[in-house]
């Protein structure tokens, strides 16, 4: 997994400086700090209920980058 989103991070990073895509927060982060980035986001609750918490500008371009749908905040079903 590691080296995928090492080959992602690298191929993202080549287009922005080529000016095939715009620059974001992910341009220039290694594995370690996307991880850590999305590493914020949360689910947090109890017995009433979970949620998410809201997610970053870098937690959602990491997920675009990725090709994920956005993460929504707030109430989720755990099954």
């Amino acid at each position: 997994m590691r080296i995928h989103v090492q080959n992602v991070l690298r191929a993202h990073d080549e287009d922005a400086l080529s000016g095939k895509v715009e620059k974001d927060s992910v341009n220039g982060r290694t594995v370690d700090e996307v991880f850590r980035t999305l590493g914020t986001l949360m689910a947090v609750g109890g017995a009433g209920g979970w949620r998410l918490t809201a997610a970053s500008k870098g937690v959602r371009e990491a997920f675009a980058l990725f090709g994920l749908e956005e993460p929504k905040s707030g109430a989720i079903t755990l099954s």
